[in-house]
């Protein structure tokens, strides 16, 4: 379902909300409320010669929002055709949505933002996942920065060294060890001085509670990206409760908006409660839906 926020900058994006007033009008007579301006009349105000009119049935009801919520979404999958810098901060929900590590023909939001990228018209995307879909997709990989680190990459608890993972990684123990520490203990005691610390390597990513590690990277990345002035943000797939996605949401929303542009919501539940920015436009479906009328 597609929420039209009463935030919409009037002129900004005409054809879009107009369909965003008729999908008001359409969901509020299926709830049984009279879409009309002004104050309801009083039922007894009503005059009693007047024969009544049938109102639609619910199923029917139905049928007209839901049509009208599919325009709705492909009025919108226009506005992303016509972005030139658009901006993505994805969760888990995208993931979810592939459903398997393997990329597949059945993931077309991955589909639609490797094609946006290819086209020059995806800025960044920026995600909270470690699955690294992406990088089966040359095009999205090349502009994907990851929050949260990456599932296909080991680093040293000592000296923040990185290397690729492999599944034989922790199953040999004289694997687990750093071979950059390994390295500089070892001149260090060729030179006559005292063997150094070696640290233990693990997965790339962040753990509850812990901190960024790579966060004056992301952020001066996020900066050159604001600079730009993205022309559309996607929220998409994210609960937005971890503060550093959560902020830079915030930032990149501002942003899009002061310059005329549209900030989305795309997730089966509403934003979080307490957010001191707001979204054009929620859509409570999942990414795959929209893609679909997109692509």
């Amino acid at each position: 379902m597609v929420v039209p926020k009463s935030s919409i900058r009037k002129g900004t994006f005409p054809q879009l909300a107009t369909c965003a007033a008729e999908v008001q009008q359409m969901t509020a007579l299926h709830q049984g409320m009279r879409p009309t301006k002004g104050t309801k009349p009083r039922r007894r105000d009503t005059p009693t010669d007047v024969p009544k009119i049938k109102r639609p049935t619910k199923a029917k009801n139905s049928a007209l929002t839901t049509r009208h919520l599919q325009i709705l979404q492909e009025k919108l999958g226009e506005y992303i055709w016509t972005s030139e810098r658009i901006v993505v901060l994805s969760g888990a929900g995208i993931s979810v949505s592939a459903g398997t590590l393997h990329l597949g023909e059945d993931d077309p939001f991955h589909c639609l933002l490797d094609e946006l990228a290819r086209n020059g018209r995806l800025l960044r995307h920026y995600t909270q996942n470690i699955d690294c879909i992406e990088h089966q997709l040359s095009s999205l990989s090349n502009v994907t920065v990851y929050l949260h680190g990456r599932i296909d990459q080991t680093m040293c608890s000592n000296c923040d060294w990185r290397g690729s993972l492999s599944p034989k990684t922790f199953r040999e123990r004289d694997k687990l060890e750093c071979p950059r520490c390994e390295e500089m203990s070892n001149q260090r005691q060729i030179s006559g001085k005292r063997r150094l610390g070696i640290g233990k390597l693990r997965p790339n990513i962040l753990l509850y509670g812990e901190e960024t590690q790579n966060s004056d990277v992301i952020g001066e990345t996020a900066t050159q990206d604001l600079r730009k002035h993205p022309d559309m943000l996607l929220v998409v797939g994210t609960a937005l409760k971890v503060p550093g996605a959560k902020r830079l949401a915030k930032e990149f929303c501002q942003v899009t908006q002061a310059h005329g542009g549209l900030a989305v919501w795309v997730n089966m539940m509403p934003p979080p409660s307490g957010l001191r920015f707001k979204f054009d436009f929620e859509c409570h479906t999942d990414c795959d839906n929209l893609s679909n009328h997109t692509l």
